[in-house]
């Protein structure tokens, strides 16, 4: 069975840049951080696609790390009318508990981006960001089944196999749809987006209802092809809990 994603070691770097505070496991040469603060200090660009979430996304081609993509936390619910961009201080920021989640998923073998850096800045209030490698040549599986809806259709016993290996890991992805799979150019699958997920106590049965519901919901939603819909339950995976 594989190794579970509690067992990887979190960031072990911690350093202060001016205003900023960053994580990483491999420090960023002096001109990739200089590119990196020129971004930090613009205003985040939202994706227009609905089923981008709330979360901005830029793309930044770096002198050593090469391209990359920097990830802006904004707020959600009632909050979002008071701010956006600023967070309650706390413990472990949203971009590092990402950070140290895929870390932990890469530790296991799941095909995730690698996880470079996250910055946090404030005190009380703060904003924070993550920075990832780019998925080179990819694509959204909501784009695909958007252009192509057969080659959707023949990737999904792939995608349920990667929602197996996380279920079997009992890493909950809380808010798993076709908007956060991505596809390169080989059909390969690259499960993104995992702010606030979490190893969670509840059984794989569990677990594996609520990645078929939440999927589900997002395909009715958002006008996808029904072909692509969970109708297993997974049932390769033991439903009791080890």
């Amino acid at each position: 069975m594989p190794a579970r994603p509690d067992t990887a070691p979190e960031p072990t770097v911690k350093e202060t840049f001016g205003a900023f505070r960053a994580g990483y496991t491999e420090r960023p040469a002096d001109e990739d951080w200089a590119a990196i603060l020129d971004r930090l200090q613009r205003a985040p660009e939202k994706s227009a696609d609905p089923l981008g979430g709330r979360v901005a996304t830029a793309l930044i081609d770096l002198p050593h790390w090469g391209r990359v993509v920097m990830k802006h936390y904004a707020r959600g619910g009632l909050m979002r009318y008071v701010s956006r961009r600023l967070h309650l201080r706390s413990r472990t920021s949203r971009a590092a508990g990402e950070f140290a989640t895929l870390q932990r998923l890469l530790a296991a073998g799941v095909p995730v981006p690698q996880p470079l850096l996250w910055v946090e800045t404030g005190m009380l209030f703060t904003e924070n960001w993550l920075i990832i490698t780019e998925i080179p040549e990819a694509q959204s599986l909501a784009d695909i089944a958007r252009q192509d809806p057969a080659r959707s259709e023949a990737l999904i016993p792939r995608v349920v196999a990667m929602v197996e290996k996380l279920i079997e890991l009992r890493i909950h992805h809380v808010d798993f749809h076709p908007g956060n799979v991505l596809i390169n150019a080989q059909d390969e699958v690259f499960p993104i987006d995992f702010d606030k997920a979490l190893v969670s106590p509840r059984s794989q049965s569990e677990l594996s209802a609520r990645y078929r519901n939440r999927w589900n919901r997002a395909i009715a939603k958002h006008g996808l092809p029904t072909a692509l819909e969970f109708s297993v339950d997974f049932n390769s995976l033991d439903p009791s809990p080890s």
